[in-house]
């Protein structure tokens, strides 16, 4: 009996190495949004390295690892309430919200708290950079426009459990839009207001997701053209028809319940159609856009196809490149971010230098 026991236990041990190299097993999809490791090579990486290297490879091409961390997942979420995945936090009525600090990702949470203010320092290089862009588009005769979409926390942050809401004060957008609000107008458009004013009509967010709905994104589409309205005389946002906006159906879960391998036991309820009054005949004709954006901008582009024949994406996380830009002949110059970016995209890099945030 007892080397019953033993020849069981050594089998089970065994199965997940078996798996790694034979396969024999479909697991659940890796939904993980980065490449997983290699196995190292020893000549390349050298013996400092090799170690390290096999390691981060064992973790993440273990054998069944996608099933046990969904298994993790859907027993501490159904049973205990609690994400294992410390980039989901669980909200009430199945709202998953993003915790960015995790990776880290820009800020989240902690913004959203209002505990890593902007010093007046940071605040003043922010209005400089802003306004060294404006000047230098506007010497090439280029109008330029900053949208920065708030954070999925700053629309829908009464769906955030009690136990993490805490204090509140001014968020890093808010100390940024006082501090626009007492110098001479920069092109920089706040998209908070107008998503919060609308949640209680349609949802505006995804309640899987990090990202705003399509109808979050055509507020936010409509607001930017009426803005860029204002150089580019005759320019519109299109309307809705009547009774244009509807929800699409419960679906399969977003990127946050991706994260917890549970994309489908979680559904999506706050898909939207946006229907839009037919476009003109003559089509498009606003010439290029020259499109700045982070993730959030993907949900733009059927809006802004309307308007401009050509629209040309450059990277969110770079200096401006004046020459190249320049080379496009733009009509106009659009940079879109969503707020935890706030210092990185303003400066140009990702990995622009800041405070390390306290832990939430």
């Amino acid at each position: 009996m007892a080397h019953g026991w033993i020849a069981l236990f050594l089998a089970a041990i065994s199965l997940p190495f078996l798996q790694m190299q034979f396969r024999f097993y479909r697991e659940f999809d890796n939904l993980e949004n980065r490449e997983l490791a290699r196995f190292p090579d020893f000549e390349q990486d050298g013996l400092g390295r090799y170690a390290h290297q096999l390691s981060a490879y064992l973790n993440d091409h273990f054998g069944f690892r996608p099933d046990l961390i969904r298994w993790n997942c859907l027993l501490r979420m159904r049973l205990l309430g609690t994400s294992p995945i410390p980039i989901v936090i669980p909200g009430r009525d199945s709202w998953l919200f993003y915790l960015a600090e995790a990776v880290p990702d820009g800020n989240t949470l902690n913004d959203y708290l209002g505990t890593i203010p902007l010093s007046d320092d940071e605040l003043t290089k922010l209005r400089q950079r802003l306004e060294a862009n404006r000047q230098a588009f506007a010497r090439l005769g280029i109008p330029y426009l900053v949208a920065i979409a708030p954070n999925k926390l700053s629309v829908h942050g009464e769906f955030l459990l009690e136990s993490r809401r805490g204090r509140r004060t001014v968020t890093r957008l808010g100390q940024l839009r006082e501090a626009l609000a007492r110098g001479a107008p920069l092109p920089v458009l706040d998209l908070t207001d107008v998503l919060v004013n609308a949640k209680g009509e349609w949802p505006v967010y995804y309640k899987t997701d990090s990202h705003w709905n399509r109808f979050g994104a055509y507020l936010g589409y409509r607001e930017i053209v009426q803005k860029l309205g204002e150089w580019l005389p005759g320019l519109e946002p299109a309307g809705v028809v009547p009774g244009g906006v509807h929800l699409d159906g419960p679906r399969q879960g977003g990127d946050l319940a991706q994260m917890l391998y549970m994309q489908d036991l979680i559904t999506e309820e706050n898909e939207t159609i946006v229907d839009l009054v037919a476009a003109e005949e003559r089509g498009p004709r606003w010439g290029t856009l020259v499109f700045r954006h982070d993730s959030f901008g993907d949900a733009l582009y059927p809006y802004l196809r309307r308007h401009f024949s050509k629209i040309v994406n450059i990277a969110p996380f770079a200096p401006f490149d004046f020459e190249r830009i320049a080379g496009e002949r733009p009509t106009v110059v659009l940079h879109v971010f969503v707020e935890r970016y706030i210092t990185q995209a303003i400066h140009g890099s990702f990995f622009y230098p800041e405070e390390p945030p306290l832990k939430p």
